[in-house]
């Protein structure tokens, strides 16, 4: 992981990716910009990462009801859910003790979530690319 920090207020998803990927920020689309790639934001971005040789993975969390068996330690991760400022915000994290902790908060605040997170996103190597 290569922190990235964010170029505009709602750049934090792009940012996130180009940690996690190691790629400079200008190559990584803003894939929740209006209009990009004339789709759904998912759909183009599953698209890109396919480009890549990559699966994006993405699960819903709930507080109450976790959803994985165990969760292997070193695991890098996009959480996603609701920032300080009131909107949805990315940041990088890695899985310790079956737990995320926050890595990389691509805002220049470096505040973090506010609560606990709606969504986590793993990429996996597409081996049949």
């Amino acid at each position: 992981m290569k922190p990235v920090d964010q170029s505009h207020p709602k750049g934090c998803f792009q940012a996130a990716v180009a940690s996690v990927l190691e790629l400079p920020l200008s190559d990584v689309p803003d894939f929740c910009a209006p209009g990009w790639n004339g789709r759904n934001w998912w759909g183009g971005f599953l698209d890109w990462c396919k480009d890549r040789g990559l699966f994006a993975i993405e699960f819903r969390l709930r507080e109450s009801e976790p959803c994985f068996a165990e969760l292997p330690d070193g695991a890098i991760c996009i959480l996603s859910g609701p920032s300080p400022r009131g909107l949805n915000h990315s940041v990088v994290a890695i899985t310790r003790s079956n737990r995320f902790e926050i890595v990389h908060d691509p805002h220049p605040s470096r505040c973090g979530l506010a609560g606990f997170p709606k969504d986590v996103l793993f990429f996996v190597r597409d081996n049949g690319h």
